[in-house]
Order: structure tokens, then sequence, then C-alpha cells
């Protein structure tokens, strides 16, 4: 389990990108751990419950994630129900990993070809936090036109807006960064608006970097449409259960800076860090996809095509009446 615990370990201290990349470096952790699996099939799918709690603990808010653990327990329960032994069901694991690892990341190349072709109509974007699947699209874009002006806020905390800003720079556009709370004057005379997702539950709200949700409602009010990049893979199948997804906090430190001016800061102020919101679904215009550009409604349909394995509800189960699920705390950032 050297593999997965590896994993934990970047996954706890967030060293893994965007969420898509860390759905894929979840899924080759796991193909190099089932390539060295040891005991019978009892064992090892003892060893595989293990690791995978281990896993979802680390990042409960990534969908993504859930989904590779989901796909693998779907491969196991068809594997039980053919009569397939230890290794028949092992080699199905392990394809369905690689076709999945394979399928991700061409599915984050037809992401950026159609946001590119998108957003080519609009004169002036507003690109909110880093996203590993937006700034592939913004490359895609730049093939296209970098005449376009792009409008970026720092991202605080953790501030990826301005690495973002940097990317978007060194593909050729002309970027403006301002400061998170000058987001409703960033807005101005923007034409669109884009974003990455962490996660999209069953009731149509759509998780992702903190600030998310506010600068989505303030560009509602504006008129302003607004464009989430993701794979389908995104929809959290542990909502559909009746589980809130987690809100994971982060460092203190990311508010409270460590010079002497916040020394004497009293005990009565309680540090609260959240690292993802909630987008509701009414200031959502589109789900840019692998698929296609896709109604909210029509994203919900696709997400909810694939069958949910009772191994996996089991699971989620038993993660939601953990504390080291519920109250996941990020080790460093």
């Amino acid at each position: 389990m050297v593999f997965v615990e590896k994993m934990v370990d970047r996954l706890r201290k967030d060293l893994t990108g965007g969420a898509s990349q860390t759905a894929r470096e979840l899924a080759q952790c796991l193909v190099d751990t089932l390539k060295e699996m040891p005991g019978t099939l009892e064992e090892t799918l003892d060893t595989f419950d293990k690791g995978a709690f281990d896993l979802l603990c680390a990042q409960p808010f990534m969908a993504s994630n859930k989904y590779v653990i989901s796909l693998c327990y779907r491969t196991i329960d068809q594997g039980l129900a053919s009569g397939k032994d230890k290794e028949g069901i092992i080699v199905d694991l392990i394809e369905k990993l690689e076709n999945f690892i394979t399928a991700s990341s061409n599915a984050n190349a037809e992401i950026a070809r159609n946001g590119a072709i998108r957003l080519a109509q609009y004169k002036k974007i507003f690109v909110f936090t880093l996203s590993g699947t937006v700034m592939e699209l913004m490359g895609a874009l730049a093939d296209l036109d970098t005449s376009i002006e792009i409008v970026a806020s720092e991202a605080k905390p953790g501030s990826e807006g301005i690495e973002a800003a940097k990317i978007m720079s060194d593909l050729g556009f002309s970027v403006t960064l301002m400061a998170d709370s000058a987001i409703d004057l960033a807005l101005e005379d923007c034409d669109y608006v884009i974003t990455g997702c962490d996660a999209v539950t069953s009731s149509g709200y759509m998780i992702n970097k903190v600030g998310t949700a506010l600068m989505a409602k303030l560009a509602w009010e504006r008129r302003i449409p607004v464009g989430i990049a993701t794979e389908i893979c995104k929809f959290d199948y542990s909502t559909l259960l009746g589980y809130n997804p987690v809100v994971i906090q982060g460092a203190k430190e990311q508010i409270m800076r460590t010079d002497e001016r916040y020394a004497t800061l009293s005990e009565n102020v309680r540090i609260s860090n959240p690292q993802v919101d909630f987008t509701p679904p009414y200031v959502i215009t589109e789900y840019i996809t692998e698929r296609g550009i896709l109604s909210p409604d029509a994203f919900m349909s696709l997400a909810l095509g694939d069958s949910v394995s009772p191994r996996f509800i089991e699971l989620i189960r038993r993660l939601n009446s953990d504390t080291a699920y519920t109250e996941a705390r990020r080790e460093a950032f």
C-alpha cells in the first residue's frame, strides 16, 4: 500500500494539480497498487476498501476522486457477478483505470476545443482562479485569438489567480489582475465568465474554490454568462445518498499574518477559512464539457447515466460517520 500512502500524503498536503489531474494521479496510484497486491481475493478487496477510505478522506470534496473509486467498485461487482477470480478482477480494474486516465486526458483536450470555439466570440472575459482545465482551454483560445481582454482576481486564500494571470499572460493575452475585494468592479464590461469545478451536487450546486459563488452571483446580476469548464465525472454521487459535501477548512495562517500586529488578537476571534463554496444552479449559464456545451439540466442528465455500486454506497456511509472525513483539514498549502 506504499503507493496509496504516498498519494494520501500528496492529497493532504495539496501537492497535486487541479481536480482532473488529481483524479488521474489517483487512478495511476491504484494501478500501481493493484499490480503488487498480495493475498487472496477477500484480502485484496479488504485492502482496497481501506485504501479507498483513506484516499477519499484526504480530499473529501473532489467528486472526480469519488468517480474513480466508484468506477473500481462497479468493475469489482461485475467481476464477482461473472465468477472471476482475483487475477481476473485485477486485470479488469487495471484496464478500466488506464482507460479512465486516457479518457480524462482526452476529455480536457475536447473541453479546450469546445470552450475555445465558444469563448472566441467574446471580447472581454473574466477568469476566476487557477484551474488546469480552464488553463488548457485558454491555451486553445490563444491559438484562435489573443486580442481578447482577460480580467482575473487574486483568488485568496491561496492567491492562485496570480499564477493563472501569469500563465495567461505567457500565452499572449493582455491580462488585468485585480483584488478579490474589487471583483464587482472587475466584472465591468466583461461579457463572459469562465471558471473550473471541483464537484456538482445532485441538487445542481457547483462546488469550487471559495469566492466562486460570489463571483457568479455578481455576474448573474450583471447578466454576464457564466461558463463552467469541467469533465462530466465531476458529479458527486455521494450527494444522491443525502450526504452534504464537506467544506474543507484551510490553515489559519492563510488569513492571519505572522507579524506582531496580529499576535494580540483576542481569543474571542475564531478563524474560519473555508476552501470551497457552493454556486447555485440558477446563476450557471452552461457547462463546457467533453460532450459539448451543456445546460445545467443537460449536464445532470448525462452525469446520472452511471450506476452506483452497493460497495461504493457502503463506503460513503462509512466515510460520513467518520470525523476524519467530516472534519477534514488540509495540512499544508
